[in-house]
């Protein structure tokens, strides 16, 4: 079952990639923006690339994580709406056989009543 921490651990998980994001958009950015640049060393382009591979990497164990997440948020769900009938039927039995008790309580004092 799917616990707080594993909660706390894909939203921490989430903003670290959030914030490489914004980091690499920066980058991109800057790069971008700026008026023609000298040759970039292929050593630079190399790191740029395993960074994203790092990244994309990240983001699909982020993504497994969110869709193991749903699952059992989805599974939770089902057993609260099913454990939600039962209660309910419950209810309405216990409600039913206190009326029908009542009823007989009623019953019995009348005729004991009566029978004086």
């Amino acid at each position: 079952m799917i616990g707080l921490d594993d909660v706390f651990s894909t939203i921490a998980l989430g903003t670290k990639l959030t914030r490489a994001v914004i980091s690499l958009k920066k980058h991109i950015d800057a790069l971008r923006s700026g008026t023609a640049r000298e040759f970039v060393q292929p050593s630079v382009l190399e790191a740029l690339d395993r960074r994203t591979a790092d990244l994309e990497s990240l983001a699909s164990r982020q993504a497994d994580r969110i869709a193991a997440l749903e699952t059992g948020l989805e599974d939770a769900s089902g057993v609260a709406d099913a454990l939600a009938e039962r209660v309910g039927t419950v209810f309405w039995l216990t409600l039913m056989s206190g009326s029908i008790g009542l009823i007989a309580l009623v019953l019995a004092i009348i005729a004991i009543a009566h029978g004086r």
